[in-house]
């Protein structure tokens, strides 16, 4: 009947949910390593300003 027409599409949508699921979690992992790159290199650089003063 038509729920078994579109059980392909569901079990398409349910993968593509998935994948954007993956997506957001990665743009999290990669904001956190952002941040925390950017917080090395202020100490780095903080370090720096120390010694030439």
């Amino acid at each position: 009947t038509t729920d078994q027409n579109l059980e392909p599409l569901r079990a398409a949508l349910l993968d593509v949910d998935e994948q954007i699921i993956d997506m957001k979690n990665r743009i999290i992992f990669m904001k956190k390593k952002i941040n925390n790159n950017e917080k090395a290199n202020a100490s780095r650089l903080l370090d720096i300003i120390r010694k030439t003063k």
